[in-house]
């Protein structure tokens, strides 16, 4: 959202066009693909059993605990600022912690700060649990960070307008244009395995492009979202990739298939770009930035 302009919670919502078809045909095939396990017997391994003996003896496990996700979701569909709102569920939930969980507000504060601990029964669950707090993004701050760097050089070296030139030289219009956009994200992004260097490198290099073919810069943000966020868990050499590869113990191939939320929206997003449906564009738009050729000609004037 902050590299392509766009308000947060606009560009949530414009979102949803990909990732809520995406996700209410996951929806579909999960439930069809899960009764073939009615029985449960797959599902009653003897980790599974672990897991939820441990947590059921570890924690005060009550329905109240939820309310922390309903304080937020309120929140956001009132409209509320985006900080606030997080702060008020965080809020919500160390004061639900210290009631529900018996934990000292100077305990909360460290596991906010430093992470949650906690010894029981099975190891297991510790390596679950353990994790998290302030200091736990420290390396993704320092990531970004490191992106914005990254991206000065590319832009002073000239790379970004070659880049850019590339494009243009095949957007004739504006939905060329989006599709050859969201292909540079997707190469991008495969080269760099990591979606907080691609996302403002090329969300910066391109969302000047989108309001001169007449579009809304929310069409960035959400080709960038299914291509970044939803394609990371498929690419090997990723940080989500590794994560979700070693955390399953499965090839990231092997759970592509099984993963339809991810690349249905990768689809999603294309189809629409080349076909123009759902794209949001400009309530004034100029008819020689409609077409790319135009465009360019302008610029040469320039």
């Amino acid at each position: 959202a902050t590299v392509t302009d766009t308000p947060l919670m606009e560009g949530i919502k414009h979102a949803l066009i990909s990732t809520g078809p995406a996700y209410l045909i996951s929806l579909v095939f999960f439930f069809a693909y899960g009764l073939e396990f009615s029985g449960g017997s797959a599902a009653e391994s003897a980790t599974y059993v672990e897991i939820l003996r441990t947590i059921e003896k570890s924690f005060n496990l009550n329905p109240i605990s939820l309310l922390p996700v309903f304080v937020v979701i309120g929140l956001i569909a009132w409209k509320k600022p985006t900080i606030p709102t997080f702060v008020a569920g965080i809020a919500v939930a160390a004061f639900l912690g210290m009631f529900l969980q018996d934990v000292s507000l100077k305990n909360m504060m460290n596991y906010m700060y430093s992470g949650f601990s906690i010894h029981t029964d099975s190891a297991f669950v510790d390596k679950m649990l353990n994790r998290g707090g302030f200091t736990s993004m420290l390396s993704t701050i320092g990531l970004l960070m490191t992106a914005a760097i990254f991206g000065a050089p590319l832009r002073t070296a000239g790379v970004a307008d070659v880049l850019l030139d590339y494009v243009r030289k095949f957007a004739r219009n504006s939905r060329v244009m989006a599709f050859c956009v969201m292909c540079l994200h997707t190469l991008f992004f495969m080269i760099t395995g990591a979606y907080y260097v691609s996302y403002p490198v090329v969300g910066s290099m391109t969302k000047d492009m989108f309001p001169k073919y007449g579009l809304q810069r929310k069409n960035l943000m959400r080709m960038m979202l299914d291509t970044g966020t939803g394609l990371a868990p498929l690419v090997p050499w990723s940080t989500t990739g590794s994560y979700t590869a070693s955390t399953l113990g499965v090839a990231n191939i092997a759970f592509f298939a099984f993963a339809p939320m991810l690349w249905l929206s990768i689809i999603l997003s294309a189809v629409y770009a080349l076909t123009g449906i759902g794209m949001a564009k400009l309530e004034e738009q100029p008819a020689e930035q409609e077409e790319g050729s135009r465009f360019n000609g302008q610029l040469a004037k320039e």
